[in-house]
């Protein structure tokens, strides 16, 4: 069995750990991916890439729980999420 990699080492004075997970999905090939962050008067935003499968694909039968994590800067203020779609297309 592999071991896993070592985690990541967070200097909670400093960063903080943000995470976007897009609950319980009925197939393979879906993933969620933290793509940026910024921040205005409002508080941080978190930008999310969130893919499922084309219809065209042939996935497993297997209920996942996509999630992404990510070190950021630490801020007083609020955290949201700006989340996009897309889709993965397997076919020609």
């Amino acid at each position: 069995m592999n071991e896993p990699p070592p985690l990541p080492e967070v200097d909670f004075a400093t960063e903080m750990v943000v995470a976007f997970a897009s609950g319980a999905q009925p197939t393979l090939g879906h993933d969620v991916v933290l793509t940026g962050a910024g921040e205005d008067n409002t508080g941080v935003w978190v930008q999310v890439l969130e893919r499922s499968p084309g219809s065209e694909c042939l996935e497993g039968q297997l209920v996942t729980h996509p999630i992404d994590v990510a070190r950021v800067p630490l801020r007083p203020d609020p955290v949201g999420f700006i989340v996009t779609s897309g889709v993965v297309h397997c076919g020609p």
